[in-house]
């Protein structure tokens, strides 16, 4: 009977452990060797300044291993060598450097079809439109997803001195 107690007890120790999964494929704590070797298109890595002895690592790469279509650019932070933080990226500049304000409404209502799919509603959303059809409905919009010890923060902004719009969706495990 004894045996059978502790068994359990570790059984569910382990599952209390047992961090929630980092989107498109990657793994929270994972180190930045284990990123490089996946062979990501454009992986490049530049090391911060120490904070409280602590190394901080941003890494850029063009793809991944569950990409989604919607996507321009990752980044990842590591801090002393562990994912803690996921950006994805998007820009309504197309790939010959023309705004395209229509092929970035498509991409952004994927984004909020597929981050509702995955994450439900969001529990936070801001007042500006989400339809997204021109500069200035979208500029501003935020909404913020909480899920199984996951927080996805969306972000839309025009950038200045343009009519470009960046989406940013920002992905880190809760303490």
């Amino acid at each position: 009977m004894r045996l059978i107690f502790i068994l359990f007890a570790v059984l569910s120790l382990m599952g209390c452990n047992k961090r929630p999964d980092a989107p498109f494929g990657l793994e929270w704590g994972q180190n930045i060797n284990s990123l490089a070797e996946l062979k990501l298109k454009k992986f490049k890595c530049t090391e911060k300044q120490d904070i409280q002895e602590q190394k901080i690592t941003e890494c850029t790469f063009r793809n991944v291993p569950e990409a989604a279509e919607w996507i321009d650019i990752y980044s990842a932070s590591f801090i002393n060598d562990q994912l803690v933080e996921i950006n994805a990226y998007m820009s309504s500049r197309n790939g010959y450097g023309d705004n395209d304000s229509s092929s970035f409404n498509i991409k952004f209502n994927k984004a909020i079809s597929d981050l509702s799919r995955e994450y439900g509603k969001p529990v936070e959303q801001s007042d500006v439109s989400i339809t997204c059809d021109n500069e200035d409905n979208c500029d501003g919009y935020r909404a913020e997803y909480k899920k199984d010890g996951i927080k996805i923060d969306m972000s839309i902004h025009k950038m200045p001195f343009s009519s470009d719009l960046t989406m940013m969706i920002n992905y880190k495990p809760e303490k």
